[in-house]
């Protein structure tokens, strides 16, 4: 099992280091033309840098559609069923790791799973008066989602307050219609980055129209974005990067390539970060260093186009 989910995460890993693959990649192809004088030969044909530019912005831009459809078809499904698999092997469900939480208006919602069954457990339902004192509790051992959208709930504990006076009730089961939003429960405990773009979006709506935060979901929503956009600009940056030293080995281009990915990798990590931690605008967030690695890539093309007419 150990083996399965290290191989069902290779896509989302391939995903996440698509943007310093693709700038190592540039360097290399770009470096054995250097040094080949193939680019030396195109730029006598009258290559410029510019044509040159937008040659890898075509490459770019076909890389980073395959790696989104691999985000959202592959990477996404297959990482979310290894996780499952792994919170199953390693936690005993009676200890409750995976707990979930909900809210809608005044009514909460914690619960456990999965159970042997693969079902939800320990559910609590919290209903408050609009004053926040408890008005009703209701506990149910399990529970078994119907395809109606409702829930059978087992062996249920109902407490009630009135005037000051608590009411209990047991039932062997009854109907709940969840408040839980509109996906696989399995799905609801993962981490946001292992979802796909639908899955954000309904999960998003669902928190806003609960009142609930989602800077952390919209922040995922558009780092799906950003990483097609450092995509291309990482391929672009290889053009300057070569040119700048089209005599240069190829280890040292490497070299040079392999601390900017780094650099970038972590830098974006640390910016994402932040932006989730002082509550930034999730859009600025996540655009704003590809943007800007993009259009310092643009600069750079222009100056080397200007330099070498």
């Amino acid at each position: 099992q150990a083996l399965l989910v290290v191989v069902m995460t290779v896509p989302r890993t391939l995903v996440d280091i698509g943007p310093f693959i693709a700038l190592l990649g540039g360097i290399t192809g770009l470096g054995l033309l250097a040094k080949n004088q193939q680019l030396t030969a195109m730029r006598s044909a009258g290559l410029s840098v510019c044509a040159l530019g937008r040659v890898m912005l075509l490459a770019g831009a076909m890389a980073a559609v395959i790696s989104a459809a691999v985000d959202q078809w592959i990477a996404a499904p297959l990482q979310q069923q290894a996780l499952l698999i792994k919170a199953r092997a390693q936690v005993d469900p009676a200890e409750g790791k995976n707990t979930l939480w909900a809210r809608r208006n005044n009514q909460f919602v914690t619960l456990r799973y999965p159970d042997a069954a693969g079902e939800p457990f320990d559910i609590e339902i919290f209903i408050y008066n609009p004053d926040f004192t408890l008005n009703r509790y209701c506990y149910a051992r399990t529970a078994t989602p119907e395809k109606n959208g409702f829930w059978t709930l087992h062996q249920v504990t109902r407490k009630q307050w009135r005037q000051g006076q608590e009411t209990l009730s047991s039932l062997e089961q009854t109907a709940w219609q969840p408040i839980l939003p509109a996906a696989r429960l399995p799905d609801l405990i993962q981490p946001p980055d292992s979802f796909s773009v639908q899955q954000l979006w309904h999960y998003i709506g669902y928190l806003q129209s609960s009142g609930q935060p989602d800077n952390q979901y919209r922040i995922s929503l558009w780092k799906k974005a950003g990483q097609p956009v450092l995509m291309v600009a990482m391929l672009l940056l290889a053009v300057p990067f070569t040119l700048n030293a089209p005599r240069a080995s190829a280890g040292g281009r490497l070299a040079v390539g392999v601390i900017t990915g780094l650099l970038t990798y972590i830098s974006y990590q640390v910016v994402l970060s932040l932006g989730l931690l002082l509550s930034f605008n999730p859009l600025l967030t996540a655009l704003l260093l590809p943007l800007s690695l993009l259009l310092l890539a643009l600069i750079l093309l222009r100056r080397f186009d200007r330099h070498h007419q």
